[in-house]
């Protein structure tokens, strides 16, 4: 297994979350989340575009169905002291909302990379929420002020944006 799949591992193991590849949603899940913890600074070097359902990684989905099918022993390897800060700063970013189902967190991390993408990639600028919103829907994104209003919040709180 080369070191970014390792690392890749690693930052998945230390968020919690599984690298199940099974569904839609999941892969949806960890794109988004692979994402964030790459923009506040995991450097695992995958190189995201805009797609359908926000940034995404081709080179990332290979290397997930890869760890999927392959689940190699990461025992011995750690996290630089760096990336588990990084990883416990967004931990309640990316964390299970209560009560929250597989599609409906896919749904919120979509909206929260999606945003974090136009903002540092397109020049979005994100204290105008009505803006977002708009520029979301040109981008074939249907979120409501509402909603882009309270991740923006969320992605504060993190200092992502």
């Amino acid at each position: 297994m080369d070191e970014r799949r390792i690392g890749l591992a690693l930052a998945l193991r230390e968020l919690g979350i599984s690298g199940d590849v099974s569904d839609f949603a999941s892969r949806l899940i960890l794109q988004k989340t692979v994402y964030l913890i790459e923009e506040a600074g995991i450097k695992l070097s995958y190189p995201f575009n805009w797609y359908l359902r926000g940034p995404y990684s081709p080179a990332l989905t290979r290397d997930l169905f890869d760890l999927a099918s392959n689940r190699e022993d990461i025992d011995g390897w750690v996290l630089d002291e760096h990336s588990r800060s990084v990883a416990q700063r967004l931990r309640p970013l990316i964390s299970d909302e209560p009560d929250e189902e597989p599609a409906a967190k896919a749904r919120r991390l979509e909206l929260l990379a999606s945003l974090h993408y136009l903002s540092r990639r397109r020049g979005v600028d994100l204290r105008d929420a009505e803006q977002a919103t708009a520029q979301l829907a040109l981008n074939g994104k249907h979120f409501n002020n509402a909603e882009v209003v309270a991740a923006i919040q969320r992605l504060r709180d993190v200092d992502l944006v």
